[in-house]
């Protein structure tokens, strides 16, 4: 798994607007002195971000599907089934669209703390609703289902009175996108 995980970057390194040979690709990576610089600069600093944070982004959200799984003992739980990915997206709305922080002392970094405190409300409210007297797995995963419906009920009303400006970023947040990874990127 290993060995392909390393192929399936080196892949991805090499295919973009400017496409390189894969040997090409794997002289930059373990010699980049003997490279031309563009080469360097493309490998380097613009694609190899971006493979390294896919390859933690994929690890992190296996490992979190793995995780409520295995606590439900049921394959359909998922941050997705749960509604905790919804919850995220409806905080993050509301910190782009409304400008709503809900920690105003850190207004600078609203968007995922809003995204975070929603996620973390919707579990909380799964736990204290799973913790009552004959709650069984089944019911967790419709409640889960329920407040998927909810949150992306609350999102699309969001979208309806969000500016056009708005509503780009709420669609490009909740997608995802790699192309701002940098070695930087905290």
């Amino acid at each position: 798994m290993t060995v392909a995980l390393v192929l399936s970057m080196a892949v991805d390194v090499s295919l973009g607007p400017a496409r390189y040979a894969l040997g090409d690709v794997l002289q930059t990576l373990f010699a980049p002195g003997s490279v031309e610089v563009q080469m360097r600069v493309v490998v380097w600093d613009i694609r190899m971000p971006m493979a390294l944070l896919a390859v933690t982004v994929g690890a992190s959200l296996s490992l979190a599907g793995a995780q409520m799984q295995t606590i439900l003992a049921n394959p359909l739980a998922s941050p997705f089934t749960l509604g905790l990915s919804a919850a995220a997206s409806f905080g993050a709305a509301l910190a782009m669209v409304l400008g709503v922080a809900l920690f105003p002392a850190a207004i600078a970094l609203m968007v995922p703390i809003n995204a975070f405190a929603m996620a973390m409300a919707a579990s909380l409210l799964i736990f204290g609703l799973s913790s009552l007297r004959g709650v069984t797995v089944e019911t967790i995963v419709l409640l889960g289902i329920a407040l998927v419906f909810s949150f992306n009920a609350a999102l699309a009303l969001l979208q309806y009175f969000a500016s056009e400006q708005a509503l780009s970023a709420v669609v490009f947040w909740t997608m995802g996108s790699l192309t701002k990874a940098t070695w930087g990127t905290r």
